[in-house]
């Protein structure tokens, strides 16, 4: 039998990490929810919609993962990484896609 464990679990919003959170849950460890805030809406183009885990739609997806974490009685914690995913993440690609 394994020991039980603290579990921070990452949070989209969406069925696949709120299932695993559950089902770490439901085992008897102590899980401790995070969710990643990086769009900083300063790019939206006119007529965007909701695409993936980056773009207008994500503060849907952080109202998802706070019902989630409400539902399952865990606390949910939000990281602002727009500067470190731009810099990191986005600027990068678009230098390196530049570069050929």
């Amino acid at each position: 039998m394994c020991a039980l464990a603290k579990v921070l679990a990452g949070l989209s919003g969406g069925v696949d990490s709120s299932v695993a959170a559950a089902i770490m849950k439901r085992m008897g460890h102590e899980v401790v929810g995070v969710i990643m805030r990086i769009w900083s809406g300063d790019s939206c183009r006119q007529g965007a919609s909701r695409h993936a885990c980056y773009g207008p739609g994500e503060e849907l997806d952080v109202n998802d993962a706070h019902e989630v974490a409400d539902k399952l009685g865990i606390p949910l914690y939000e990281i602002d990484l727009k500067q470190t995913y731009r810099t990191e993440v986005l600027d990068y690609f678009r230098s390196e896609y530049l570069l050929g």
